[in-house]
């Protein structure tokens, strides 16, 4: 029954469900939301770029792919652990909360506040530190599309000047432009990554 169920859980872990949990749930909708309108725009972006220099557009595609595929194979199992190491860290928080405020007694006639204390800093030590990890990978795509757009750049100037033997003056124009664009893209990018980080962590 609902009663028996409700009467083994701890009852810390069902206070973080109703407590925090749904604040998370509301954050997780509106980065969802985020996502969304952050594409629209790179597909917008990518548009004007393929029409002002297919060629660039499509070496930037093809670097943008590889960097996505990359970053998924190396990142998506770390972010599916700290997704549940979060959620479980989280819950046994709050329940040993709750039960050493009931047991408050017990605890200091067993002389027990010692144990208690350093049970909740390692708890606190943990979560802290998973925190961490998922804050450093949420702000690693910021600089690797910086260097995924960058190179693009390079290599279209190194086409210009070495195999099409023209000089990049003639394209500074339209140089200037790409450039302005990628940058834009870089940042949107980077955020649609992030946003695709922090959905997957908090899916538990």
């Amino acid at each position: 029954s609902s009663i028996a169920s409700l009467s083994r859980d701890n009852p810390g872990k069902l206070l973080n469900n109703l407590i925090q949990e749904p604040t998370i749930a509301g954050k997780f909708f509106a980065k969802l939301t985020d996502l969304i309108a952050q594409s629209l725009v790179v597909v917008m972006i990518f548009s004007v770029l393929l029409i002002s220099n297919a060629s660039l557009t499509i070496i930037l595609t093809l670097a943008i792919i590889v960097l996505l595929f990359l970053f998924r194979f190396f990142f998506k199992g770390i972010i599916d652990y700290i997704g549940k190491k979060r959620l479980k860290l989280a819950q046994d928080i709050t329940n040993q909360g709750e039960q050493s405020i009931r047991a408050i007694r017990d605890i200091k006639l067993l002389e027990l506040n010692y144990k208690t204390k350093n049970s909740f800093i390692e708890k606190y030590n943990k979560n802290r530190s998973v925190l961490f990890r998922l804050s450093s990978i949420q702000n690693l795509p910021l600089p690797l599309a910086e260097i995924i757009i960058v190179t693009g750049i390079v290599t279209f100037i190194f086409y210009i000047e070495i195999i099409k033997s023209q000089s990049i003056i003639d394209f500074i124009p339209i140089l200037g432009f790409i450039v302005v664009a990628a940058q834009r893209l870089a940042s949107n990018l980077s955020q649609i990554l992030s946003s695709r980080v922090f959905l997957q962590a908090y899916i538990p």
